[in-house]
């Protein structure tokens, strides 16, 4: 296989059995761009992927061709785009998965994207108010106190920034102008995570601010629009003339980024899409299965061009906007203009859109057997395979797994001859003329150990979009506690108007939050009929409650240790330690144990093969492996 410059098909790998194959060709070059269906054959692919490869996996998510909507997008959403262009920008060796909308989906050009990035480092010249202008431009927010990416404050000498493509915000420490520090903190507790010596700060918009840009896409769309209501009557003309005039304002103000994202040809003759990020001499695009991906984007282009017509005929937009949804020509598009083009089919066929082939390989691959706990399938598999000149991995997700499977193997004689590697593949996968075959532990003990994800609230979930809450709903800000949801309010901020969340706390108290900021709020989830209680803005209802709760335990303590006294005195069933079956019973637990739950599970077994009567309290969320 070869990743020199052409158009290569490589057929008789699908599903998982592609990673191995599009692992081998990233290693033989900086940059890679694969392109999936969906997001979730992305997602797995990206996690297959990691089995193989060493070099960072970004994910890109589905775009929504939804340019219409007059509302924010998910902070998170916009992260994974933003994170994606610096890495190929900054010709980091990655790997971007992306499904095939998002692949496509029209960006401004990478110079454009990177002519308002700066550095800060320690010892170079940077001034408050231009940081500002220029951090503004960029897409972030200004704030008092930095809570989210995105946002930006400046406190005297002091400048906090929260880029996109970082976990923790930035605090550059000023002398007169001069950067005297820079370490990255934590937004809750304030205290410092990492001294930098320099940090690049990227656009947290996928739109960056000119003048001159902001006003020439104005002037189209004021000519496009105006022409376009005189060809209506009625209601329709004043929609298209109310939804000019917000697109105006938004031009006017800078704000509403993730809107005008949708109307870039009015902004730029020429577009750039993913892959013009790259470094174009040694990236390798790859697609995965690409009838799948002519399939979701006809079902994608279907739906969109329905919506369009609804929306065209109610006075919404104008039929030049119809252009900008995606067809196959843009998919065909995308394959003639990479310098290596890989294509994995499951079958030899012929790819639509490609007239020829630089490379045409079959590549044999199969499935590898499942054996839902049966170890002597196991055993007697493995003895085949290695005696037919096999290499075989087992891939299994956690490090108990893994000292789990080294002693089945010891015993069953095959230590050194079958490799154990900590990791997870979504299935097993067999490549009989390559004599290579990986497993996973999950088609050997039913299940994968997969690693939970926990909510930021037990009595909470995240909002998606407005849809997902009514006015009087009980929602729950991270920083303030739970409020009632009274509605959007537009409101004008130091001459900027915007749509905020307005919550209502106890009293007369009230919280705007800027629908850019609705990741950080969520819906309260309660029993049905609970009312909860309301938390004041400024009060303090939270450290009330612990000091009730601190003296409660302190009057309860002397009872505890009489009574603790008692039951150490008396004589209890002392069981013996675990068995081997023990061990395969608790492998087919279906997710990666925490390293509290395995803690409390060996202090809970210590004490079980004692013969003291056990007295131990175990606490967790619902759901926590109790």
């Amino acid at each position: 296989m070869s990743n020199k410059r052409g158009i290569h098909n490589y057929f008789g790998v699908s599903e998982s059995r592609v990673a191995p194959v599009a692992a081998h060709f990233t290693q033989q070059s900086g940059q890679a761009i694969a392109v999936c269906a969906t997001y979730g054959k992305a997602r797995r692919l990206a996690e297959d992927m990691a089995f193989f490869t060493d070099k960072r996996i970004y994910v890109l998510p589905e775009d929504e061709q939804n340019f219409l909507r007059y509302e924010a997008k998910s902070r998170t959403e916009i992260s994974s785009y933003l994170t994606a262009l610096a890495a190929l920008e900054e010709g980091q060796d990655c790997i971007v998965i992306a499904p095939v909308t998002a692949a496509l989906k029209p960006l401004i050009p990478p110079d454009e994207f990177c002519a308002l990035a700066f550095d800060v480092a320690m010892g170079q010249e940077l001034a408050p108010e231009e940081a500002a202008g220029r951090l503004s431009a960029m897409g972030y927010e200004r704030v008092s106190a930095v809570e989210a990416m995105g946002q930006f404050g400046i406190r005297g000498g002091i400048i906090d920034i929260f880029p996109m493509n970082r976990e923790h915000p930035v605090r550059i420490e000023l002398f007169d102008t001069e950067i005297d520090s820079v370490r990255s903190f934590d937004p809750l507790t304030q205290r410092s995570v990492k001294n930098e010596t320099s940090v690049r700060i990227w656009p947290a918009s996928l739109l960056v601010q000119k003048e001159e840009l902001f006003r020439g896409a104005s002037q189209k769309i004021h000519r496009s629009y105006t022409a376009q209501a005189k060809k209506l009557s009625g209601d329709e003309a004043q929609r298209l003339l109310a939804r000019r005039d917000q697109l105006e304002e938004a031009l006017a103000t800078g704000t509403q980024r993730s809107v005008l994202e949708r109307y870039l040809p009015y902004f730029y003759k020429e577009l750039a899409h993913l892959w013009d990020y790259a470094d174009s001499e040694d990236c390798v695009v790859m697609f995965d299965d690409p009838d799948r991906l002519e399939e979701a984007l006809e079902a994608y282009a279907k739906e969109a061009a329905e919506d369009f017509k609804v929306l065209l005929e109610r006075g919404e937009c104008v039929p030049a906007e119809g252009r900008q949804i995606l067809t196959k020509n843009d998919l065909y598009g995308m394959y003639r203009g990479q310098n290596c083009a890989c294509f994995f089919t499951p079958f030899q066929k012929r790819i639509r859109g490609v007239e020829t082939l630089d490379t045409l390989e079959g590549i044999a691959s199969r499935q590898a057997p499942v054996f839902n706990g049966r170890m002597d399938l196991l055993e007697s598999e493995l003895r085949r395979s290695v005696k037919q000149g096999y290499q075989v991995t087992i891939a299994c997700s956690s490090l108990e797994r893994c000292n789990n499977m080294e002693e089945f193997l010891d015993r069953a004689g095959l230590a050194g001859k079958v490799e154990v590697r900590q990791g997870t593949v979504s299935s097993g996968m067999d490549y009989p003329d390559a004599k290579r075959m990986i497993l996973s532990d999950g088609d050997i003990f039913l299940h994968t150990k997969k690693k939970r994800k926990r909510a930021k609230s037990k009595n909470a979930r995240p909002i998606k979009a407005f849809t997902d809450i009514r006015q009087g709903d009980y929602v729950v800000h991270e920083n303030h506690g739970i409020g009632r949801f009274l509605g959007v309010e537009e409101l004008t901020v130091q001459g900027i108007r915007k749509d905020y969340l307005k919550i209502k706390y106890a009293g007369e108290d009230l919280l705007y939050v800027p629908v850019e900021q609705m990741d950080i709020v969520q819906k309260y989830v309660g029993a049905d009929g609970t009312v909860p209680k309301i938390n004041r803005l400024s009060g303090s209802d939270w450290k009330k409650t612990k000091e009730k709760a601190q003296a409660a335990i302190e009057n309860m303590a002397g009872e505890l240790l009489e009574l603790t006294a008692q039951r150490q005195l008396q004589k209890g069933y002392a069981f013996g330690p675990d068995t081997q079956w023990q061990k395969e019973f608790e492998d087919m637990f279906p997710y990666e144990e925490t390293a509290d739950q395995l803690r409390c599970t060996a202090e809970i077994k210590k004490d079980m093969e004692r013969d003291v009567a056990m007295d131990r309290l175990l606490c967790g969320d619902v759901g926590y492996g109790k």
